[in-house]
């Protein structure tokens, strides 16, 4: 199960924390979810309220330019010029998802909607895995705690403390 800052342990965008991608290659997530058995985010939701960066240029093409001037008025805080879409990943995975937030989220204006198949299969997967972590934390039977493990705990394994009883 992902969150919106798990890094991916796979794939083309391994390392990258899932916002990022979110942000870079919606498409990526919903084609995880839909074909990896054990591909769940949790709050999948929170998702659909990030601007893609496509949109970037796309829908707002004097967003570039305002953006490339806030670059240069202070490049002691953004350390890097406007990055290439190649290394847009990496640049947010770097900056972080605060810095995203304030500094590119103004910007941008195009949503990714995910299908209501993908959202469903989404919701389904996460209770499987939610019942799973529960089945996995479930007391079994053969792992009993026996009488000789109460005394054990009790004088702390040291044979010497049984001497002490009266």
């Amino acid at each position: 199960m992902y969150n919106l800052h798990s890094k991916l342990g796979f794939g083309k965008h391994i390392g990258m924390p899932i916002w990022v991608i979110a942000v870079h290659d919606p498409t990526y997530i919903d084609w995880c979810i839909q074909n990896i058995d054990d591909f769940a985010i949790d709050e999948l939701e929170d998702l659909e309220l990030l601007p893609i960066y496509h949109s970037f240029s796309d829908n707002n093409p004097d967003a570039l330019n305002r953006m490339r001037e806030k670059i240069a008025s202070s490049p002691e805080m953004y350390k890097s010029n406007l990055p290439t879409p190649f290394l847009v990943s990496e640049y947010f995975a770097e900056k972080g998802y605060d810095f995203y937030l304030e500094n590119f989220k103004p910007l941008m204006n195009k949503y990714y909607k995910y299908k209501e198949a993908t959202l469903n299969v989404n919701n389904i997967k996460l209770e499987n895995l939610r019942h799973q972590d529960l089945r996995d934390d479930s007391w079994d039977s053969s792992e009993r705690y026996t009488f000789d493990d109460t005394i054990n705990d009790a004088f702390e394994g040291d044979y010497s403390n049984y001497s002490n009883i009266d």
